[in-house]
């Protein structure tokens, strides 16, 4: 904003009133132009100007008496001083703000009317030896503290005895020497200062080159590290990690080198020791750093995953993980690492067999001093085998529970089953007591005697029958059901076995047809064979609604065959397999009698053949049941 121009007033007088003016556009200007005062307080930022606002109007109100310039000095040495207390001020800056200043100075005091010529080169001169003694300043304390920076640099390294710092020549000649390399070393620097830095490798290493080469490397590609064999003074080894770093100047011209070497032999043999113990035990175990990335294995983890070490590097491990798997045990890794907490998890392995094993692993963090996380340490332990185990005694405990069901059950309805024909047989011997106690002989003519011991008989087949059952079931588990193997002709037996049972047929009103294709000859075990066919044509008969019954025997490919076809309930798709295992019908148990051992028995007698059962059903339209046997030339062993 312009000013209403003064009664006429001078240069001097002009600075004076408008000083304060200028100091805050001054502020803004620099603010606005240099990014590393934009941080900087006001204060700071005009703490010098006020003097040298103040040694300018001096000169002004009296130019013939030239101020001295060592107040200038003194207000430019305090600009300076200020300016390098902020970070990154550099001398442009501090140029650039004289250069803004005079501009301001020019632009505020014009307002008020022209400068004269004298005004004008009085203020130039002034801000003129403020840049000359602000540039001089500069220097002074950039070198100051160039050469501060550079004394607490050498006592630094001269104070380090863990490392042995020093510098090469550019053609490997050693030319300073602290605390630490002569602690590691042996030597004094009046000894070692100015011999060749190949005094410290063995013999093997100096005559194929590799002092050189460290050199070469190092100038070609800025740096050269490894760990390495180096001698002491005494002749001693240890083992040294060694860091060459080239050094150039401005230009990218080689001015030599400088060497870091660490004794890591303690902490190599501490890795010998580790090793040796984690390739001891069992587990598969490894290491990995912070932030997870794996950089050791011990021997049994090669030996399991036949996998190579340039395989496993980094994140290789993910190769022998099922990949069903990989994802959660990634997640939950990158869990920990992040977290710190620790690993917990059981998930399979590839080996190098191919198999897919289980394994239980867990990874716990090594920490620091300030507990910060250096390294993680694993295990892999195989549980497999217990995984077994434990799925085997599940399953175990399951099958006895199952067991006992069945057991209970077939306990139930056996007690049922072989009650029911003997309370009959009570009540029928009863009722004859009684008639007999009376007198009463009308009950026991010759027509009804039969009668009564036909019924009876009945009855008492049924409990032999249920019995013979139950022993049977025992020499199967037992493995004591014997064969005696004859040849004889399949469909003459299921004749005979067709004649015993024709008169319960006739009682029921059932059709049974029976259709042979030639005659079906082999050595089986006739009697078995037998209660198999029994077996079936029992069955047709309580499930078959009392509709007809086809029969047929025949050959095909050397295997004998029957099957029996019913027209009654049939069995629903999901019990088609239940209904060979003891105990089991595709029936509710109260709807029809029987133990449930029928078709297991049959099962059983057959494989013992070589032979086998199957049913083709569907609930609602009847079964059709087939046995198949060898049809051999001789008795099978």
């Amino acid at each position: 904003m312009t000013q209403a121009p003064g009664p006429n007033r001078t240069a001097s007088d002009r600075i004076k009133h408008h000083s304060q003016r200028v100091l805050d556009l001054f502020v803004e200007a620099i603010r606005r132009n240099i990014s590393e005062a934009r941080k900087a307080s006001k204060p700071i930022l005009i703490s010098s100007l006020p003097l040298l606002l103040k040694h300018m109007q001096e000169q002004l109100l009296d130019p013939s008496k030239e101020v001295s310039a060592f107040k200038i000095e003194n207000a430019a040495r305090d600009h300076v001083e200020q300016r390098v207390q902020l970070t990154d001020y550099s001398l442009s800056n501090v140029l650039t703000e004289y250069h803004l200043l005079r501009k301001i100075l020019f632009e505020v005091l014009r307002e008020e009317g022209p400068l004269t010529s004298l005004e004008s080169d009085i203020i130039n001169d002034v801000i003129d030896h403020g840049v000359v003694h602000a540039g001089q300043q500069y220097k002074e304390l950039s070198e100051a503290r160039l050469k501060e920076s550079q004394e607490h640099f050498r006592l630094l390294i001269e104070g380090t005895t863990d490392y042995a710092i020093f510098m090469l020549s550019p053609e490997g000649i050693i030319e300073t020497w602290n605390s630490g390399a002569e602690r590691i070393k042996g030597y004094k620097a009046e000894e070692i200062i100015g011999k060749h830095f190949s005094i410290f490798y063995p013999n093997e290493a100096i005559k194929i080159g590799h002092p050189e080469h460290e050199l070469k490397v190092a100038a070609e590609f800025g740096k050269y590290e490894e760990e390495g064999i180096r001698l002491r003074k005494d002749g001693s080894e240890f083992v040294a990690n060694v860091l060459i770093t080239a050094l150039r100047d401005n230009n990218g011209n080689l001015k030599g080198y400088s060497k870091i070497t660490r004794d890591i032999t303690e902490s190599k043999n501490a890795q010998k020791q580790f090793s040796t113990l984690a390739n001891s035990i069992s587990q598969l175990a490894w290491m990995a750093d912070a932030s997870g990335y794996i950089f050791w294995y011990n021997d049994r983890w090669y030996e399991y995953t036949g996998t190579t070490p340039k395989q496993m590097e980094g994140w290789g491990w993910q190769s022998v993980h099922d990949p069903k798997e990989l994802s959660s045990v990634l997640e939950k890794w990158k869990y920990s690492v992040e977290t710190g907490v620790s690993f917990d998890m059981t998930f399979p392995l590839r080996s190098s067999t191919g198999e897919f094993r289980s394994f239980l692993t867990r990874v716990i963090p090594f920490r620091d001093n300030d507990g910060k996380i250096i390294n993680w340490f694993g295990t892999n332990t195989d549980i497999q085998a217990q995984k077994e185990t434990e799925r085997a005694l599940a399953d175990a405990i399951e099958n006895a529970k199952l067991a006992i069901r069945a057991r209970d059950e077939f306990m139930s309805i056996a007690s049922h089953e072989l009650k029911t024909p003997l309370t009959s047989l009570k009540l029928q011997l009863q009722m004859r007591g009684r008639n007999l106690s009376k007198g009463d002989f009308s009950g026991f003519t010759p027509e009804k005697i039969a009668k009564m011991v036909e019924a009876d008989n009945r009855q008492i087949d049924r409990i032999s029958r249920l019995i013979d059952d139950m022993l049977d079931v025992t020499r199967i588990n037992t493995g004591k059901l014997t064969m005696e193997f004859e040849r004889f002709d399949l469909c003459g037996l299921v004749e005979e076995v067709l004649s015993h049972y024709r008169d319960q047929f006739d009682s029921l009103g059932l059709k049974v047809t029976l259709v042979c294709f030639d005659p079906v000859e082999g050595y089986w075990d006739r009697f078995r064979i037998e209660q198999a066919i029994a077996n079936l044509l029992m069955n047709a008969m309580k499930y078959g609604g009392g509709k007809p019954v086809e029969i047929s025997v025949g050959h095909k490919s050397g295997r004998a065959f029957l099957k029996v076809r019913d027209q009654g309930i049939g069995i629903a798709k999901e019990n088609l397999e239940r209904i060979f295992k003891r105990f089991e019908r595709a029936v509710v148990p109260s709807e029809i009698s029987g133990l449930g051992l029928g078709l297991y028995i049959t099962k059983q007698i057959l494989e013992l053949h070589g032979g086998g059962i199957r049913v083709e059903s569907e609930a609602g339209k009847g079964s059709t049941f087939i046995i198949e046997l060898p049809m051999t030339d001789a008795p099978l062993k």
